[in-house]
């Protein structure tokens, strides 16, 4: 049968299992090699028949922590397997003869004692040492076949490892034998490049055998051992071919010895292949094979080539031992590429690529007819049994390893590498084909339940089903759940129609880990959606239902499951993000949806659940009671179930209450109304109209809810006993965990949801009473708790009224400038606005006190407020019921004491501890917190009034003398000198000391030549000079006094830098005080500019800048956006424009030293 015209250039031959010889579309031949091969003889020694297993195991010291999981395992091996050895090394290598020792320490002594020490470093030539000195000696006894499991944690010392594996290798080459090695990695320190340099160096064997298995922990040392057993326990069963025709990957070297469990490639026209007792030969159409003289084959067998499908095993295999050769290859990435490429996949990153997408065209084309056959098996129906959902899981996780090998070989045709990555990533590329499913090796480090622990809760559930008395009393529940409606709305099953199934033992049994369990083991109920939150995942009396489904109220796990990967697929291709877990919308008609994530069992009535609960509470089904409550399916927890019971009932009770509310408005409203009506038919005052206040009449609970509560009380009886509790001591019951005390509160959602179910357990008024006073207090203290410990938060002041009182007369004022105005001395005493400021808030001019009418507590805020699935509507709603007084509500008094312990006391036990006496006291704290806060806020609103109305007393007076007239002229000294002397009296006293030369700003501001010439330090009453002054004669103004003739503080002499405050407060144009303004208005009439507009664009163009970048520059472009600052600019710059030209024509005739 020829091939193809678009079929590769190679056919693949494999032991499918179903025949002799198969030929595969589009023409890909297999072998079933166990079944057409040329075993060893039986005459041969049993060592030369035999599969030499070898463990070389590192026992460095920092195996220590793992080292009995490591013991356990391989003594596990060794005890059932003839051929088995086992090889410690670390520093030096030894031969173990005797099981491993768990105990790390005792084992080296054991060693010690016999004169095998191993040391406690890691030396990596040691191993291949140790490894080739065995092989030597097992080669001499006759052995052929080897394969060696190299155990590991860490680098170490790689001193002569390249000769030491040269001389194992050579050692079984030399006998034509077979050498294979796989490495078990241990940790995320594991030395994946060194341990693949090992790889490559020894092993000779099948390409099929994985690289490597990732260790993550003691837990996965067995099963990480157990996936290698299918390797090393095959037979010795080869085919021989007369020629090195035949391939292992597309690009490997031809050889002519066949081996079971390989997949290897032939021509692509091989049609026949033939097997004789003497040689086995291959045909192909143009003669490849061996014929005779005449023409014909040799004598043998003939298997002809049949036309079948491929099997996803087949081709996981071929893409497994392709992708594990490519992904070792490319660790050497960085190797130059070279046309002459060996064909062992060392020589670079192009050559990769190549080769990854030769194999990648095999892939595909093999893959796209099982992808369609699977898109065509598919179906929506949920309505499976748990034995066909556990065959669909199978095929699910089969066809999910085909995806994870196809992105593989597509991430190496692509140019992506190992070269280059870190340690731990290159171990999880190395090890895809060797996890389980879609679950790695490495996450099972992460669960709560061993593979052991699922087996024993598998087998007590197994037992239970080999009960054929609790069998037929849950097959005569189904009718009680029918008549309830208690059947999956998708799957139409209730929960004894699933555990009646007849082939479940076997479908329970094929079911490996808890991961797979939750999704074939269908779980009915009632469908919720619960707020997933970290408490609730960890502390499943914390968790939350936000809602019941109304138009799909019964679901099954299994189907929920189903749904929410359908939700997911649509969102992927809407290119949504659908990462959202198992969240499934259903339809409620038209555009609308509900949406659930869990579901949570029920019974239908007393007598079923005496036949349910043992399977229903079966440590089995706690793992799904925990994956569909808390969302986690790594663990199991027995109170799950319980208490998502406990809060759905939670979540009922504040619907409950909400549906009354709503039903008392419209009451009102119409009571209202009637009001209205009777007030116009009688005419206005003739009577009042009232409507009838009565109290809610008692409703019943709804089916759900009632159900709820049947089911904790008939599933759960052990739960009494806190009921009991609660009954007996209520503010103890209700403490979250304590040493001192027997019972435990992990949620509010416990005493609710447990006193209605065991109400008649609670027996009278007073009793009932207490308990709600001690879980309404616990439930405020709880909820204040998980938000901000605020006293303002929470409370706040009745009425509060703040008063003002002046600090001179005592008298009560209403007006805070009236009081500024008042002082002595005034504001415009003051230099700057900072100085008056600073002078009126030292001994502030009123005193602020507060009063009220008393605590508020914050309802608002604690009616939004919940802890964990209880909120105050389903507290309040809660004991309406059990006190069996509709009309009962939590009093503010009660809120209020509640919430001051909570502020007061942090933990249950501590409030618990609290006397009922200290209920005032912490009022009265509250109060005492809140008038401090008050009192404080009223002194800082105050201080705040006062610097405002200084702020507009200071500008109103000193800021106002500098317009019009009175604003700062460029002068001469001699001016200026005048202008001093004839200061009115009294006038503020100068307040310059220290040095008067430089001020700072550039100018040198020194001796001028009018005064004496010395510029030195006055401390006392300095001397009016224009050194003193800081007088600068380019411009007209000084830089130590104002010169605006209005100003209360005209021409005094300050320090340096004051004047900018002074002028900066006084100006509303952001140009840092006069001395900028006026530089810029000379540069402007230097260069003869004389237009209005002109000079202004001048001042704010900042040529006259030394540095135009400035946060300055910035300030004066910002005025020419502001319309308003630009004409008030304008202004200003004009007056000085005319008063600096009167000043250059003087000082042109002036002398130097006056100008």
């Amino acid at each position: 049968m020829a091939a193809a015209a678009a079929a590769p250039a190679w056919l693949p031959v494999h032991s499918a299992g179903e025949g002799a010889v198969a030929l595969l579309p589009p023409a890909h031949v297999f072998v079933d090699v166990a079944s057409s091969s040329t075993a060893a003889p039986a005459s041969a020694p049993a060592e030369t028949r035999a599969t030499h297993l070898i463990f070389l195991v590192d026992a460095s010291a920092s195996m220590i922590d793992i080292w009995p999981a490591v013991a356990a395992a391989i003594n596990r091996v060794t005890a059932v397997r003839q051929h088995a050895h086992v090889l410690k090394w670390a520093t030096v290598g030894t031969v173990r003869s005797s099981p491993l020792v768990a105990d790390f320490s005792d084992c080296a002594m054991v060693d010690s004692a016999a004169g095998m020490g191993t040391g406690f470093s890691t030396n990596l030539a040691a191993a291949a040492r140790v490894l080739a000195d065995h092989l030597r000696t097992l080669v001499a006894r006759g052995a052929r076949r080897f394969f060696v499991i190299f155990v590991s944690d860490g680098d170490g010392d790689e001193h002569g490892l390249d000769d030491a594996c040269a001389t194992a290798r050579a050692t079984v080459d030399a006998v034509g034998g077979l050498l294979e090695l796989t490495v078990l990695g241990v940790g995320a320190a594991f030395p994946t490049a060194v341990a693949m340099r090992i790889r490559a160096a020894l092993h000779s064997g099948r390409p099929s055998i994985p690289p490597l298995a990732i260790v993550g922990g003691p837990d996965d040392m067995a099963p990480a051992l157990a996936s290698l057993e299918p390797h090393y326990r095959l037979r010795w069963s080869t085919v021989q071919l007369p020629r090195r025709v035949a391939r292992a990957t597309p690009w490997g070297a031809p050889t002519d010895l066949l081996t079971e469990g390989v997949v290897y490639l032939l021509p692509a026209d091989t049609t026949t292949l033939r097997v004789s007792a003497a040689a086995t030969t291959a045909s192909a159409d143009d003669g490849d094979g061996d014929h005779t003289t005449d023409g014909r084959l040799a004598a043998g067998v003939d298997y002809p080539l049949r036309l079948v499908e491929w099997t996803e095993p087949t081709l996981a295999t071929a893409a497994k031992q392709w992708s594990w050769a490519l992904q070792v290859a490319s660790l050497d990435g960085d190797a130059p590429d070279a046309a002459d490429a060996p064909s062992d996949g060392t020589s670079g990153r192009k050559v990769v690529a190549a080769r990854a997408t030769s194999a990648l065209r095999i892939f595909d084309a093999a893959a796209a007819p099982m992808a369609a056959a699977a898109a065509t098996r598919a179906v929506a129906d949920c309505r499976v049994r748990v034995a066909e959902r556990v065959r669909r899981q199978a095929a699910a996780r089969s066809r999910h390893m085909l995806a994870t090998l196809g992105g593989e070989l597509r991430r190496l045709a692509s140019g992506h590498s190992l070269a280059g990555l870190s340690d731990v990533e290159m171990a999880q590329r190395l090890a895809i084909g060797t996890m389980e499913g879609k679950h790695h090796a490495a996450a099972l480090s992460w669960k709560g339940l061993d593979a052991d622990a699922f087996g024993a809760r598998r087998d007590s559930f197994l037992r239970l089903l080999a009960n054929p008395a609790a069998v037929a009393a849950v097959a005569a529940a189904a009718s009680a759940e029918e008549a309830a409606g208690l059947r999956s709305a998708v799957s139409l099953e209730g929960n004894a129609d699933v555990l009646s199934q007849p082939d479940l033992a076997t479908a329970v049994a094929a079911v490996s880990s808890q991961y797979f369990l939750v999704d074939v083991l269908p779980l009915v109920g009632l469908a919720v959606r619960v707020g997933r939150t970290s408490a609730g995942m960890i502390n499943p009396w914390a968790l939350r239902v936000d809602a019941t489904a109304l138009h799909t109220p019964v679901l099954d796990t299994a189907s929920l499951v189903a749904l929410s990967a359908a939700g997911e697929a649509a969102a992927t291709e809407g290119g949504l993000r659908a990462s959202r877990g198992v969240v499934a919308s259903l339809s409620t008609g038209g555009d609308s949806t509900e949406t659930v994530n869990a579901v949570v069992a029920v019974v239908a009535d007393s007598a079923s659940a005496a036949a349910m609960r043992p399977f229903l509470t079966s440590p089995l089904y706690q793992l799904l009671h925990t994956y569909t409550a808390c969302g986690n399916a790594d663990t199991a927890d027995a109170v799950a179930h319980p208490a998502l019971l406990s809060a759905t009932v939670c979540y009922l009770l504040g619907a409950r209450h909400a549906a009354a509310a709503a039903a008392a408005e419209k009451v009102t409203e119409a009571a209202a109304a009637a009001t209205v009506e009777s007030r116009t038919a009688s005419g206005e005052g003739r009577g009042e109209g009232r409507a009838a206040a009565t109290a809610e009449p008692a409703r019943p609970f709804s089916e759900a809810l009632s159900r709820l509560l049947l089911t904790l009380r008939e599933l759960y009886p052990r739960l009494e006993k806190y009921v009991h509790a609660l009954a007996a001591a209520p503010t103890a019951a209700v403490v979250t965990a304590h040493a001192s005390l027997a019972t435990t509160c992990a949620g509010m959602t416990k005493p609710l949801a447990l006193s209605l179910a065991w109400r008649d357990r609670l027996a009278d008024t007073p009793c009932r009473r207490a308990a709600v006073s001690a879980v309404v207090r616990e439930w405020v203290a709880r909820a204040i708790g998980t938000y901000r410990r605020s006293v303002s938060e929470w409370f706040s002041l009745r009425d509060p009224v703040v008063t003002l009182t002046a600090t001179a007369s005592g008298e009560t004022i209403d007006d805070v400038a009236a009081a500024v105005a008042a002082l002595h001395p005034p504001v415009t005493s003051y230099y700057t606005i900072r100085e008056a400021v600073t002078a009126a808030t030292v001994t502030p001019p009123v005193i602020p006190s507060v009063t009220h009418a008393g605590v508020d507590v914050n309802r608002t805020a604690l009616w939004a407020a919940r802890d964990g699935g209880v909120t105050l509507a389903a507290v309040e709603e809660w004991a309406r019921e059990l006190l069996g007084d509709r009309a009962w509500a939590v009093g503010d008094e009660e809120l209020a004491a509640a919430a001051a312990a909570a502020l007061r006391a942090t933990s249950s036990y501590d409030r618990y501890c609290r006397s009922p006496a200290d209920a005032a006291a912490d009022v009265a704290w509250v109060q005492d917190q809140l008038e401090r806060s008050a009192t404080a806020s009223a002194v800082a609103a105050a201080s705040d009034d006062i610097t405002a109305a200084v702020t507009a007393s200071w500008r109103g007076t000193v800021a106002a003398a500098h317009a019009g007239a009175g604003a700062a002229m460029p002068r001469s000294w001699a001016a200026l000198t005048a202008a001093r002397h004839a200061r009115p009296h009294p006038h503020p006293a100068d307040r310059l000391d220290g040095r008067g030369g430089d001020d700072g700003d550039g100018d040198g501001g020194g001796d001028d030549g009018s005064g004496d010439g010395s510029g030195d330090t006055t401390p006392t009453a300095p001397a009016w000079t224009p050194a003193t002054a800081g007088y600068r004669p380019a411009v007209g103004f000084t830089a130590r006094a104002c010169t605006a003739p209005g100003c209360p503080w005209y021409l005094v002499l300050v320090p340096r830098h004051q004047l900018g405050h002074h002028i900066a407060d006084t100006s509303e144009l952001p140009l840092g005080g006069a001395t900028a303004l006026s530089i810029a208005t000379a540069a402007a009439v230097r260069r003869n500019v004389t237009d209005p507009t002109a000079l202004a664009n001048a001042v704010v163009g900042g040529a006259h800048l030394q540095f135009p970048s400035t946060a300055k520059a910035r300030s004066l472009a910002a005025i020419a956006d502001d319309d308003a600052a630009m004409a008030q600019l304008t202004q200003v710059v004009v007056a000085q424009a005319v008063a600096y030209r009167e000043l250059f024509g003087e000082a042109a005739h002036e002398d130097r030293g006056e100008g």
